[in-house]
C-alpha cells in the first residue's frame, strides 16, 4: 500500500510539473509574443544567445541550492539537475555572460 501511495504521489508530482512547464512557457510567450526564440521556448529547449528570462521560460529556474549554480565577476553558471541525479557533475551547467546572454551549456 505505501509502494501505490508513492507512485501516486511521485506521477502527481511529474504531472503537476510538466503541466507547470507548459503553462510557464505558454505565459511567457503571451506576454513576449515578438521574442526570437518563440519556438525553442515552446518546445522547452534553449539555444545559445536566449537571456537569462527566456532560459527560466523554457526550462525553470535553475538549481538554487547545487554548486554548478554561481555567480562570478565573468557571469553566471546555473545547474539543471536530473530527476533523482545527485553530485556535482551529474546536471547541466549553463553559462550566460555578464549580459545575461546564454553562451553555452553542458552536460
Amino acid at each position: 500500500m505505501k509502494s501505490f501511495l508513492l507512485c501516486v504521489i511521485i506521477c502527481l508530482t511529474v504531472s503537476c510539473s510538466i503541466m507547470g512547464g507548459q503553462t510557464r512557457r505558454d505565459e511567457y510567450l503571451a506576454a513576449h509574443p515578438a521574442t526570437e526564440f518563440r519556438d525553442q521556448i515552446s518546445n522547452g529547449m534553449i539555444k545559445v544567445g536566449m537571456s537569462k528570462d527566456e532560459v527560466r521560460a523554457s526550462w525553470g529556474s535553475p538549481c538554487g541550492y547545487c554548486y554548478g549554480t554561481s555567480q562570478s565577476s565573468s557571469g553566471e553558471s546555473w545547474e539543471y539537475n536530473v530527476f533523482g541525479s545527485s553530485g556535482y557533475g551529474s546536471g547541466t551547467y549553463l553559462f550566460f555572460d555578464n549580459r545575461g546572454i546564454l553562451q553555452y551549456w553542458t552536460n
